[in-house]
């Protein structure tokens, strides 16, 4: 007992004695830049950065439009708008004036990094067959506007691709306001933009590839585990059509 107040009573002679810390300020780090990136209410812009400017590259509203074509002379590439949660299912049907029930059908969100090989829609022409397309009836959900309502689904029909083109078929589930249009392709840009609602979008509304590094958006994160979960999110995604790469520093 008399042991356990001697060392008790060292204790707080020696803890009573010790300096108060000082701070230390923080060595400098090189040059680095601080900005920021306003996506403005209800996160409804795309902001485009350029990591080697001090001011955004590029902003556009990303509830504009719903599908992103590759207009190279021979690609045949279509993206969905994955800011708007859009997604996609395929029927076993070629015909387009089947009655489809939409509601049992299994749909499917694009990768968010934009790779080829990622995209909802896949492989919808023969790439053995001078990309004759297999004429799959697609029901594609439109996701959500900026301020969350819900655009609805509606029944698509890929038709064809040349070096020069697009033809679609789109319309209601119930067939009506049916509409063919043939989507020019803008190969300056190598990407053209269409609204199910407006048509072929300017080509103001697409970045140059070469102008950014990462973009600040809405967009789809897959889970996979336990199940097939598409969650809408707000963060930064990298250009990969540019080659941008990211590497994680493990240093503490």
């Amino acid at each position: 007992m008399k042991y356990t107040l001697v060392v008790g009573c060292l204790l707080l002679l020696f803890g009573g004695c010790l300096p108060e810390e000082n701070p230390i300020a923080p060595y400098p780090r090189g040059g680095t830049k601080t900005g920021s990136a306003s996506m403005g209410s209800n996160y409804a812009s795309q902001v485009f950065i350029d990591l080697s400017s001090d001011t955004p590259a590029f902003t556009r509203r990303w509830d504009t439009w719903d599908l992103e074509f590759d207009s190279s002379p021979t690609g045949w590439h279509i993206w969905l708008n994955g800011a708007k949660s859009m997604s996609i299912a395929t029927t076993e049907f070629t015909d387009f004036s089947v009655e489809i029930n939409a509601s049992i059908l299994r749909y499917y969100n694009d990768a968010p990094n934009g790779n080829h090989d990622s995209t909802a829609i896949g492989a919808w022409a023969d790439s053995t067959n001078s990309f004759e397309s297999m004429n799959y009836v697609y029901v594609v959900d439109r996701g959500f506007s900026a301020a969350g309502k819900p655009y609805g689904k509606l029944k698509l029909q890929l038709l064809d691709v040349h070096d020069s083109c697009y033809t679609i078929r789109y319309a209601e589930l119930d067939g009506g306001s049916e509409q063919t249009v043939t989507i020019m392709k803008d190969k300056q840009h190598g990407r053209t933009l269409f609204s199910f609602d407006t048509g072929v979008l300017s080509p103001s509304l697409l970045p140059d590839d070469k102008s950014w590094d990462i973009v600040f958006t809405k967009y789809i994160y897959i889970f996979r585990v336990p199940a097939y979960t598409p969650y809408s999110v707000t963060g930064a995604l990298i250009n990969f059509a540019a080659g941008v790469v990211v590497a994680t520093d493990t240093t503490s």
